[in-house]
């Protein structure tokens, strides 16, 4: 009992820094703006190019938490009352704070809005996508949960297998933007990385330091590409 209790007392601590990286790179992308128009309205200089570096990395890293998450308790049965706990969670949140949001911002005067308010959430309403996405994503892992358990209880070679296609849908790119169905394809293969490292007990260290690799790389890259560009 006490190993268990230590074990999931350094899987908080990990997942909490995670988290708190993931929310930090998250509010330094929307003070600084996505693009010159928004935010801070910067449009060159490090700020800039801080904030491009991480354009592939803060989305997925929130996508591979949820998915460890997920992984610690994964369902297998019950199916009914966990789609609906996720939809408490998940999608009133999305249909009241969300519905305010894109309201509000369609009444203000010279705003960046440019929602159409006849389709509010069927096409996603800002950085609430996110939230669709997830959900899309939770429903789809209790099917393929529901489909593996009646199949074999060894899921890890099915759920390796489903994680090469899904990554390969990825890479070809799916452009459905009705109810965030390509924010979920896009974030999927990220929550079913981080499911695998939690639900077959691998190493989390091991997680943190191909994270921290990632960024290395990436900023590496980034700046030997822009180091190109001014030669």
């Amino acid at each position: 009992m006490t190993a268990a209790i230590t074990i999931n007392s350094r899987f908080q601590s990990n997942i909490g820094c995670l988290r708190g990286l993931a929310c930090f790179l998250l509010v330094l992308y929307h003070v600084i703006g996505s693009t010159p128009e928004y935010g801070l309205k910067i449009e060159n200089g490090f700020l800039r190019e801080l904030n491009d570096i991480f354009i592939y990395v803060r989305m997925p890293l929130f996508g591979l938490l949820a998915g460890f998450v997920y992984g610690l308790r994964p369902v297998s049965a019950n199916y009914h009352n966990f789609v609906i706990k996720k939809a408490r969670r998940l999608l009133l949140p999305m249909l009241s704070v969300g519905t305010l949001f894109a309201i509000t911002q369609w009444l203000i005067p010279g705003n960046n809005s440019e929602e159409n308010l006849f389709l509010i959430h069927i096409l996603p309403v800002g950085h609430y996508w996110f939230i669709e996405s997830l959900f899309l994503i939770f429903l789809f892992v209790v099917l393929i949960e529901k489909l593996f358990f009646s199949i074999s209880n060894n899921v890890k070679p099915y759920w390796l297998i489903l994680l090469v296609i899904m990554t390969s849908i990825y890479i070809l790119g799916v452009n459905i933007k009705y109810f965030s169905i390509e924010g979920a394809f896009y974030l999927l293969p990220f929550f079913l990385i981080g499911c695998l490292f939690s639900r077959f007990r691998i190493d989390f260290s091991l997680l943190i330091k191909i994270t921290l690799t990632c960024f290395c790389s990436l900023i590496a890259s980034h700046l030997f590409l822009v180091s190109l560009q001014k030669c």
